[in-house]
């Protein structure tokens, strides 16, 4: 009975100590908002998915621990078995993949009349941000420097 009550107390606390924002700060934008749900999506199948890995592995180690020196049942394979513990990762990865390919869309999408355009110029050893309101590019970069120009 000491043991359940101290089981209990830590787990409780443990998910006491995750009623937070996990770590995460107030979104200011819909892509922070996308990208804070993915999160938190992500970060509750992965409990679940520790959880249930957890209590199998717990329910395995107190149901068949050796009692007795008789040796177990000895199969080659069950395949029912098998194909569940196979078909429940693909689909929780495709499920995952799914919903991160669907944020990243949301997240991505350009706007066709946005309100701020930045000209960027990566060049070695830092970055040229010109905003289109004070006009188009200067030419202050050194004439030697590699440039890459986005937008």
């Amino acid at each position: 009975m000491r043991r359940l009550r101290a089981v209990v107390l830590v787990t409780g606390c443990g998910l006491l100590a995750g009623c937070t924002t996990h770590g995460l700060p107030e979104a200011a934008t819909t892509q922070a908002e996308h990208a804070a749900s993915m999160w938190r999506i992500t970060l509750a199948a992965a409990a679940v998915v520790g959880s249930v890995t957890l209590a199998l592995i717990l329910y395995s180690v107190v149901r068949f621990r050796r009692r007795d020196d008789s040796l177990p049942d000895q199969r080659n394979s069950h395949l029912v078995l098998e194909v569940v513990c196979t078909a429940i990762p693909v689909a929780i990865v495709a499920g995952l993949f799914a919903y991160t390919v669907s944020t990243e869309n949301k997240v991505n999408a350009l706007a066709r009349d946005p309100d701020l355009v930045i000209d960027v110029v990566g060049y070695q050893w830092g970055w040229k941000f010109s905003y289109r309101a004070d006009g188009p590019l200067d030419d202050d970069i050194p004439a030697d420097a590699p440039t890459i120009s986005f937008g």
